[in-house]
């Protein structure tokens, strides 16, 4: 029977909430950024630098979460 490496699972489980955070805040940027940017028909506005906002606080989360990266000892 195989034994399951705890610390293993646990840091593939911090990768994964970082690489979530880092997704949607690339959303966020791309639909408040780089969507007004492209389109001549819209503007970045209000709306576009709170999506903004929120993309690079989400990427920025992701950097704090990956250092809860844990090392064997």
């Amino acid at each position: 029977m195989r034994q399951r490496d705890r610390l293993a699972a646990y840091n593939e489980r911090v990768k994964l909430v970082a690489t979530t955070s880092n997704a949607i805040g690339l959303a966020f940027i791309a639909l408040g950024i780089v969507r007004p940017t492209v389109d001549p028909d819209l503007s970045i506005g209000l709306a576009g630098t709170v999506f903004g906002v929120i993309g690079l606080a989400c990427h920025g989360a992701s950097h704090y979460i990956l250092k809860h990266l844990e090392m064997e000892p």
